[in-house]
């Protein structure tokens, strides 16, 4: 039985909060995911083509190799006109 001396004690209730904005910390990571898939997206835009050709295994066999090319972009200054 409960002590009459003790008064009810009312439930409590789980109170939903605000939804809150992005923070700022996540800013630095997603701006690196951004910097790392240009970098990718650029390197695979780049490539040039490949030097297919075979080398000579054991019985008679052979290997294919791949050599990879790229295309290197280099800016030197902007252009002025006159």
């Amino acid at each position: 039985m409960p002590d009459p001396t003790v008064p009810p004690v009312p439930e409590s209730r789980a109170v939903p909060r605000k939804q809150t904005r992005l923070s700022a910390v996540w800013l630095v990571p997603i701006i690196a995911a951004l910097a790392g898939a240009w970098v990718a997206v650029t390197r695979i835009m780049n490539e040039g083509p490949k030097i297919k050709r075979f080398m000579p295994a054991a019985q008679g066999r052979a290997t294919p190799i791949q050599k990879r090319t790229s295309h290197v972009e280099i800016v030197i200054g902007a252009k002025e006109g006159k």
